[in-house]
Order: structure tokens, then C-alpha cells, then sequence
């Protein structure tokens, strides 16, 4: 009787814990307006998950808003004042963007130079250097086993 009785409780609990959970639903609203960017590389590949800030014109070093690229390269913030704000996208790679765009009194995009995705000049160096080293090693190998194979 015991074992039937705590069945009955359960049954009864898992019942009644939706309707209490469903009361603590989520809920959104959209809005009109915003500054909206899509990031892509060079190649044309969508830049997602790259981390970007935005700084207001109050001081370049006030963050105003921060977050990350979604799936389709997006990222959108909502100013709250004219001027010249401060975008920076970083893809954690060393490829980025520090850029100033220009929002007018009616808090529409009004100038935006559009930089391009920027890599670091010093990867470009270690990339070029691993290149020759990478082709000079093979060539020196292959130079070995002739060597090798001539009896010499």
C-alpha cells in the first residue's frame, strides 16, 4: 500500500511541476531601428562567433556594448545618441577590425568606411618564413636520399 501510495505522489508531482515551471516563461519583443554589421573575411566566409565591442562616443574607453557574431557573421547594437562611435571585431585568430562609424541625429548609420578584415603583419612574416623553411626542408630531404641512393 505504501509503494502504491508514493507511486500516486509522483504521478501527481510530475503532473503538477510543468504548470508551476511554465509559469516562469521567457518572453521577448522586437524593435525598430539598430546598427547592423555581417563580418566576413576576405574569401567572402562569414566571420561567426568573433567577439565584438562597441564604444560610445562619450569616451572611446566606455564600452557600451559587447557580445559575439552569430551564425550568419551578424551582429547588431541599438545606439542611444549621435556621434562617433568606436567597433572593434576580433575573431580570436589575430584577424580584426578597430573601426569608427558615424551615427547621425535620427540614430541611423551615416558613414562607415568598411574596413577590411586585417591580419597581423607579423603573421603574415611567420607565414611566409614557415613557407620557404617548409619548401627548403623537402628540398634538402630529397637532395639526401639522392645522395643516399647514388652511393655517395
Amino acid at each position: 500500500m505504501e509503494c502504491l501510495l508514493k507511486l500516486f505522489s509522483a504521478i501527481v508531482l510530475s503532473l503538477y511541476f510543468p504548470v508551476i515551471a511554465s509559469a516562469h516563461g521567457v518572453e521577448y519583443s522586437t524593435f525598430e531601428g539598430g546598427i547592423g554589421f555581417t563580418i566576413k573575411y576576405n574569401t567572402g566566409q562569414l566571420v561567426t562567433g568573433a567577439h565584438v565591442k562597441v564604444y560610445s562616443p562619450d569616451g572611446m574607453n566606455e564600452l557600451y556594448q559587447w557580445g559575439v557574431t552569430d551564425l550568419n557573421g551578424r551582429f547588431v547594437f541599438s545606439p542611444d545618441q549621435p556621434g562617433e562611435w568606436l567597433i572593434e571585431i576580433n575573431d580570436g585568430t589575430g584577424h580584426g577590425i578597430k573601426d569608427k562609424i558615424t551615427i547621425s541625429d535620427d540614430l541611423a548609420l551615416r558613414q562607415a568606411s568598411g574596413a577590411e578584415s586585417q591580419t597581423v603583419i607579423w603573421q603574415e612574416i611567420v607565414i611566409g618564413v614557415s613557407i620557404i623553411f617548409g619548401f627548403s626542408g623537402i628540398w634538402y630531404y630529397r637532395m639526401a636520399k639522392r645522395s643516399e641512393n647514388s652511393g655517395g
